[in-house]
């Protein structure tokens, strides 16, 4: 009667870990990975570059693709004036404020996450989003920007960093380093840039500059480059 008893429960157990997935024993290479092996909550899983090395990222489901989310906005506490090492590798939370890493942009984009969608909130809670269906970012050392193929409900701002390669207050080509050293923040610079998703949070939308530069999170020609909007996403998936 106990062999059966701890049967029953042993078998209870294994189908209670059947039905809520292992995610932790399977190791995902990208978003598309994780819903193909049946993983379709929307929340943060470990991906997989290679045998050795892993990432956190968070991986929303739609119902034919899966996007990555590679920079959050929500917002002020995590500060974005970072260093090169920090760009490249990834900082803050990925279930919240974060930039997920230009090593992990360049890897995602290398599996096909070659469509880059940005959604964007202003302070009277209106949404606008764009989309590039040509994405893509090379590897070290310059993590070059390619970006064309724009659809969108705000003017095209991103066309202008095409072709650019990264730059941060300690690290760039040119003059592009004092770009990010003027704005405060790291970005594909060209002299210097449209848009600015990793500029600055001021809350309230207008704001004037510490500094003698708009450095806001600004997408220049919606609200313009003297409004920081409140909510910033950048996600890309291989389809839409």
């Amino acid at each position: 009667m106990q062999r059966k008893v701890l049967l029953c429960i042993v078998l209870v157990q294994f189908g209670t870990w059947l039905s809520l997935g292992n995610a932790a024993a399977v190791k995902f290479k990208d978003c598309d990975h994780v819903r193909a092996a049946g993983f379709v909550k929307n929340q943060t899983y470990t991906v997989w570059m290679n045998d050795t090395t892993s990432f956190k990222i968070r991986c929303e489901h739609g119902i034919s693709t899966s996007n990555a989310v590679i920079m959050m906005r929500l917002n002020g506490t995590e500060n974005f004036n970072r260093s090169w090492r920090d760009y490249q590798r990834g900082f803050g939370n990925p279930k919240f404020n974060h930039w997920l890493g230009l090593d992990k942009i360049h890897y995602l984009t290398s599996r096909g996450y070659n469509i880059l969608t940005v959604n964007m909130l202003d302070w009277y809670a209106v949404l606008k989003s764009v989309r590039y269906f040509h994405f893509n970012v090379s590897s070290a050392p310059n993590f070059q920007l390619s970006i064309r193929d724009y659809l969108g409900q705000v003017p095209d701002d991103l066309l202008y960093n095409h072709g650019m390669n990264f730059a941060t207050y300690d690290k760039g080509e040119f003059d592009y380093n004092d770009c990010a050293q003027k704005l405060r923040a790291g970005w594909w610079y060209n002299d210097c840039t449209y848009a600015l998703p990793t500029g600055v949070y001021y809350p309230g939308g207008d704001y004037s500059p510490k500094g003698g530069f708009y450095d806001g999170m600004f997408w220049k020609d919606w609200r313009g480059y003297g409004y920081s909007l409140k909510v910033m996403r950048m996600v890309l998936s291989t389809s839409v």
